[in-house]
């Protein structure tokens, strides 16, 4: 996109990320080893909570300008 990313697209984006993240959560496994992978990374266990709300944060403005800085 010359244009970079639009507000539908990244809606779209962060929709399925977070909907992909909660049901991961659902899997013992997927959830263990996120439990585990926050505990190598110094994070702690609101993570697991904060993240989704983290994804939602993001906007069209942070993205088209880490796309800029990056590609």
């Amino acid at each position: 996109h010359q244009q970079g990313v639009s507000a539908e697209e990244l809606e779209t984006a962060k929709r399925n990320a977070i909907g992909n993240y909660n049901v991961s959560l659902a899997n013992p496994e997927d959830l263990s080893s996120r439990i585990l992978m926050n505990e190598v990374w110094g994070r702690d266990q609101e993570e697991l909570y904060s993240f989704t709300n983290k994804i939602a944060a993001v906007t069209v403005e942070l993205v088209n300008q880490a796309a800029k800085e990056l590609l």
